[in-house]
């Protein structure tokens, strides 16, 4: 099994398949007790064992099954240890079968059952067969039983490891197939959105590009601009310390460290946390400043764009992705491919949080979200939640952050008061948090 499935096989299924078909693997068919059929000869009468080789012998000699009170009655003589050869020529030479055509002869069994019924006589009888069973025949007969046995346990072994090998190749086809759907699904997202990403990091070889567009705004810009509007590092640290409780929920300690990427890390206030909580974290971000400062306080971080960054990623290495502030700079070509992307390199049970503007609150959605000129437009939560969703995430979660604090509110009594404190003092925020199956 190759390292990343960790799907188990389930012994309990090898052992109750190992023990079926030791049942029925190299042994001829059983006669069904509805149409047991004739036997031809001894040795396929012989062949049946137990509640079949009773119905064969009252088929093969009356042509019908026996009475409820005729099969107790063999079967309890079988089960006591008298020999298929005396039930059968007992059923053979009964009155109702001498009347009728047969075609076996089992008179030695017969006679013999006969005679061993008598006082004295039998007795002779069997104590001549006790003697044939010299030492050196009785020793053939038990070294022939064992080496039956050491048979028996080679055919148990075989087919234990047959089924375990069938076991095995369902495992390793199931995850190789859903590896390459997630790789085809990947394929066919970055043709997809490969003109999009050449437009947006060489802006200059985009078709129709003027100079009257004027000159991009420097990185410095994004840094000073997150500084105003969003608050210091320590406002986004202390926000951010909402998530480490989930995860100490939602992601069970390993003996390893789990790796986690953040995308749009900025200044790596989340990757610190994440590094504090045992993560081996990661930031990835576009801006060069923001990289060199998370560089600068000892911090994981590389300058990359997040989709591609993930696409040279293994499938099935990571433990969380978080993006914060993120999606909403993407169109719907580049969310598609994040979560494709994401789904592919997360491990089972792996998580994904992405936090963004909640359009619920009015303000946000009309005012607030607008400040940043990067913004492309407002994603309701319903919408994010039903692309993680459609994609193959499971457990999805929205939760609402940060509602407006100090601001006057409508006197609660009402349900108009009620809804318009949702609209315009609510989560200005929202995270989904979704589960790779």
């Amino acid at each position: 099994m190759t390292t990343q499935n960790k799907d188990k096989i389930d012994q309990d299924y090898v052992h109750w398949q190992t023990s079926v078909r030791l049942e029925t693997y190299g042994r001829p068919p059983e006669a069904s007790n509805d149409n047991a059929g004739i036997a031809t000869t001894l040795d396929a009468l012989f062949s049946q064992d137990g509640d079949d080789f009773i119905y064969l012998v009252f088929s093969t000699f009356l042509d019908r099954p026996p009475s409820s009170t005729e099969f107790d009655h063999y079967k309890g003589l079988l089960y006591s240890g008298v020999g298929k050869s005396t039930i059968a020529a007992r059923v053979r030479y009964s009155p109702e079968a001498i009347k009728r055509t047969q075609h076996l002869n089992l008179k030695m069994a017969y006679w013999f059952d006969k005679i061993s019924a008598m006082p004295v006589v039998g007795y002779l009888a069997r104590l001549l067969v006790t003697l044939a069973l010299s030492p050196s025949a009785k020793m053939s007969l038990l070294s022939q039983h064992q080496a039956i046995q050491r048979l028996r346990n080679i055919e148990c072994k075989l087919i234990r490891d047959i089924i375990l090998a069938e076991e095995q190749q369902k495992l390793d086809h199931k995850w190789i197939g859903d590896s390459l759907k997630q790789e085809i699904k990947s394929l066919r997202d970055r043709q997809l959105e490969l003109d999009d990403s050449i437009k947006r990091l060489h802006p200059d070889s985009a078709p129709g590009r003027d100079i009257s567009q004027g000159t991009p705004v420097d990185d410095g810009f994004y840094i000073a601009f997150e500084e105003h509007f969003r608050g210091s590092e320590d406002v986004i640290r202390q926000r951010l310390t909402y998530y480490l409780p989930v995860l100490e929920q939602k992601l069970p300690r390993t003996e390893h460290a789990p790796r986690a990427v953040d995308i749009g890390c900025g200044r790596g206030e989340w990757i610190s946390l994440l590094q504090q909580a045992g993560f081996a974290a990661t930031g990835i971000d576009l801006n060069a400043a923001n990289v060199a400062t998370c560089q600068g306080k000892g911090l994981d971080a590389v300058q990359a764009d997040g989709i591609l960054w993930l696409r040279q990623t293994e499938s099935r290495s990571l433990a969380l992705i978080s993006s914060f502030h993120v999606v909403e700079h993407l169109s719907l070509a580049q969310i598609n491919s994040l979560l494709i992307e994401a789904l592919r390199c997360l491990e089972p049970g792996g998580l994904l949080i992405l936090e963004t503007p909640n359009p619920e609150n009015l303000v946000t959605a009309a005012n607030r979200f607008y400040t940043d000129p990067s913004h492309r437009h407002p994603l309701p939560p319903d919408l994010l939640e039903f692309l993680l969703k459609y994609k193959g995430f499971t457990s999805v979660e929205i939760h609402r952050l940060h509602p407006v604090e100090g601001s006057a509110q409508f006197t609660e009594g009402s349900t108009m008061a009620t809804t318009l404190n949702h609209l315009l003092f609510g989560p200005q925020d929202y995270a989904v948090i979704a589960r790779k199956p």
